[in-house]
């Protein structure tokens, strides 16, 4: 997300992890489909995980295992972002209730990140809420790796997205059809 139609935008950091719950989550900043951000039913966590595991077949067990388990809950996190943009960091709950973020490009929402027991391993989820022409909203589950210069990225999954052209959200399906 480093190259914008737009230059010098404004994004909003979500103060917030979203997670696998649907339904009454006095915790969930935002809500897709009545769940906080991370799925859209009826897909289920497992589902979603098999779907990621099939997609990353190298990666380890217990990082899926980790993820999922941490990602039961959110967790409130820290203004401790460093990003090649100009970005803001939500103070309340949820995020679009500031004037910040009303007038923000786009929101950011992230999940817990899952790690491999040697931390050399992990999944994390992120929600881009665009308000840019041309960038779509997109939920991506990204694995990570690391080696002797640092994490780097592994593999991308695309599990929702919303184009501006659009009415309606697609849903990659568990079984990695759109």
């Amino acid at each position: 997300m480093v190259h914008f139609p737009k230059k010098d935008p404004y994004i909003v950091i979500a103060n917030r992890t979203v997670n696998f719950k649907c339904g009454n989550d006095p915790g969930a900043q935002i809500l897709i489909s009545l769940c906080s951000g991370m799925r859209i039913p009826p897909d289920m966590p497992g589902q979603i995980v098999g779907m990621l595991r099939k997609e990353w077949n190298d990666a380890d067990a217990l990082t899926f295992e980790d993820f999922t388990k941490k990602n039961a809950d959110s967790v409130r996190l820290l203004d401790d972002f460093s990003t090649p943009w100009k970005h803001g960091f939500s103070a309340s709950d949820p995020p679009q209730s500031t004037d910040k973020a009303a007038s923000s490009d786009m929101d950011i929402y992230f999940s817990r990140v899952g790690f491999n027991p040697a931390a050399t391993e992990a999944i994390v989820y992120a929600l881009t809420i665009s308000r840019m022409d041309r960038v779509s909203t997109e939920g991506d589950y990204f694995l990570f790796r690391l080696d002797a210069e640092g994490w780097k990225p592994h593999g991308r999954l695309t599990y929702m997205e919303h184009r501006p052209d659009q009415s309606d959200w697609i849903v990659v399906n568990p079984d990695g059809s759109k």
